[in-house]
């Protein structure tokens, strides 16, 4: 059983399928968790597509560079402690290179600032916790430069696999653990512009080893493991949940 009972995590777009996921097991587990968002109403619109009995354990707020501070004021006020840190924010837009202008490239580098200012800002609580761990959330984009032209996504998903070895290196002396985890394509977490066609999602899974596409609940028990006391000797990895489709 691992040891998550009565931590906070903090988690930047966990609205969507794999994010509830996540929030769900942990918070089943004695987890308290609090959303970031860029919107009171989106982070508030996360708590509510939670069940009733999740609510009570769970908080939405509003945190971009000029009130990071506030909201994890009040995460700290609310449950006492910041102990695990998941940036999983970050758009699904893909475009081919001749596509992509400048406001789609700066879009899609917006996770990573977003991951980096939230460190940033969550450390002095991350320094109180007794198990401190930040887990970035990336794709197959920035491990192997995807399975689709996608070059600006490429840049920002590949960025942030080295902010998790900077952060290791940087942290470690500190007693605060930083780790990834890669997802390859995930069934049912794409908003429906980005929906898989059929001829897409047979070529995908016959890359995949595994021979079939991820779910939401194949990125759990990696960010749980990550997330838990036990994983104190584990920092500056990164575990690919992919069914194999991405390796090394």
């Amino acid at each position: 059983m691992l040891t998550l009972q009565g931590r906070t995590m903090v988690i930047t777009g966990g609205a969507g399928n794999n994010g509830l996921a996540i929030v769900r097991s942990v918070i089943e587990q004695g987890m308290n968790v609090a959303f970031f968002s860029s919107s009171l109403k989106k982070g508030q619109g996360a708590v509510d597509a939670l069940e009733p009995e999740y609510r009570a354990h769970a908080v939405g707020l509003s945190a971009d560079e000029s009130g990071y501070d506030a909201a994890l004021a009040a995460v700290a006020a609310r449950f006492g402690s910041v102990d695990v840190l998941v940036n999983a924010a970050g758009p699904h837009e893909s475009f081919p290179l001749e596509d992509t202008d400048e406001a789609r490239y700066d879009g899609n580098q917006r996770l990573l600032k977003t991951a980096f200012f939230t460190v940033r800002h969550a450390l002095p609580y991350l320094e109180r916790s007794r198990a401190a761990r930040i887990i970035n959330l990336t794709t197959a984009e920035g491990r192997q430069g995807g399975w689709r032209p996608a070059a600006a996504q490429a840049c920002a998903r590949g960025g942030l696999i080295s902010l998790t070895y900077a952060l290791a290196r940087e942290l470690g002396s500190r007693g605060i653990t930083a780790n990834c985890v890669c997802i390859a394509p995930i069934e049912g977490d794409v908003p429906a512009h980005d929906t898989l066609p059929d001829a897409e999602r047979a070529r995908l899974t016959a890359m995949t080893p595994l021979g079939r596409l991820g779910e939401p609940r194949d990125i759990v028990s990696a960010v749980e493991f990550l997330a838990s006391e036990e994983s104190a000797f584990v920092t500056g990895a990164v575990i690919d949940v992919s069914g194999g489709l991405v390796m090394g």
